[in-house]
């Protein structure tokens, strides 16, 4: 299971105010019954704590929140297994600048020690891991203020089957290709990127230019869009603007 959180001083309200529309451009809208979770908490210290489970695009979430809310912020990334654990976690800028990051492997290892006593790491852990490893009261976590988000079709009603196969992309990166997107720069400069199962496919176009394909391929699909993530945080913190419609 993949959750990842973010922490800042910006206020619940503020930060609620901006999340939803964030979410939505990645796809998701609120849904009773939707696979993608999420928690939006006072930290307890005048800040607000987001958990969100289920969602791979958490970096650029994180970054669009840190610019929207003009707050420096924490991060932290999470994957939890029968007896694994490992965790990232990264300090951004008000401008939504990543940091060098931070391996909390161990920390997030003891601490499921500690929780579980050598038993398997229970799924339902996962929320409170991730306060606690940006330094917060795991306690702020309460089973009951989570809420639930779905994905959604870009345009067009989706049939059933469509739904379904939506709703497993966003919790476990589909097998299919993304959709390519776009990103432009002022100066005239071109960037897209789409993920075909493990592998990354990029485009990159110079003004007069033919368009340069390149591609790398990951360990599985979950890296490869975690590394996709990573690349558009650097494009976007080098001045490109996604392209919309």
């Amino acid at each position: 299971m993949h959750a990842w959180g973010w922490s800042s001083r910006g206020e619940v309200k503020a930060v609620a105010e901006a999340l939803e529309p964030v979410l939505a451009r990645g796809g998701l809208a609120p849904a009773e019954d939707g696979n993608v979770t999420s928690l939006l908490v006072s930290d307890g210290e005048g800040g607000t704590l987001l958990v969100c489970v289920s969602y791979g695009r958490g970096r650029e979430v994180a970054r669009e929140l840190c610019v929207r809310t003009k707050s420096a912020a924490r991060y932290a990334e999470v994957d939890l297994s029968n007896r694994e654990v490992s965790a990232s976690g990264w300090a951004l800028g008000p401008r939504g600048t990543f940091d060098s990051d931070e391996d909390l492997d161990d920390a997030a290892g003891e601490l499921c020690e500690e929780w579980f006593e050598g038993g398997r790491y229970r799924s339902e852990a996962i929320g409170p891991l991730v306060a606690a490893l940006l330094k917060l009261d795991p306690d702020r976590v309460s089973s009951d203020s989570w809420r639930t988000w779905k994905p959604v079709p870009a345009t067009g009603e989706a049939s059933p089957g469509e739904a379904e196969k939506s709703a497993v992309a966003a919790s476990e990166v589909a097998s299919a290709p993304s959709a390519w997107r776009v990103f432009r720069h002022a100066d005239g400069r071109e960037w897209q990127i789409r993920v075909r199962e493990a592998r990354i496919e990029l485009r990159i176009v110079l003004a007069g230019d033919e368009p340069v394909e390149r591609s790398r391929g990951l360990k599985d699909p979950i890296c490869a869009q975690r590394e996709a993530e990573r690349l558009v945080c650097e494009q976007l913190a080098d001045g490109f603007s996604e392209a919309t419609g």
